[in-house]
């Protein structure tokens, strides 16, 4: 069985991410880097969607995380996220983390 990355002392201690568009690419490294920590082998899939952003890409051809990471994903950033980014996050489906973090990059990484 499989702790939740919710369960982590890793995301227990990060800061929660509000609406700082030029603090957004340091908190989506160490995001990114937390997650990769609890989970091996996801770095690649999660970069994988922040380059599908970055190169104006569409959500249809970016490759899905796996259910089990997407839903990880899903709930650490709807419990990491404040304000105008946790309103992304809560127009996604729930258990949706390929969406949620494909939108949250794609809002943020414009502004700052």
């Amino acid at each position: 069985f499989q702790h939740g990355m919710l369960d982590s002392k890793t995301f227990s201690f990060m800061k929660s991410f509000a609406s700082d568009h030029s603090q957004f690419k340091i908190w989506m490294d160490k995001f990114i880097n937390a997650a990769a920590q609890i989970r091996p082998g996801a770095r690649a899939p999660l970069e994988a969607i922040i380059r599908s952003v970055a190169r104006g890409e569409s959500l249809d051809v970016t490759p899905p995380l796996e259910p089990d990471l997407s839903e990880d994903i899903y709930a650490v950033l709807f419990d990491k996220t404040e304000g105008e980014a946790h309103n992304i996050i809560g127009t996604c489906i729930p258990g949706d983390g390929t969406n949620a973090l494909y939108k949250l990059q794609q809002r943020c990484e414009c502004r700052h």
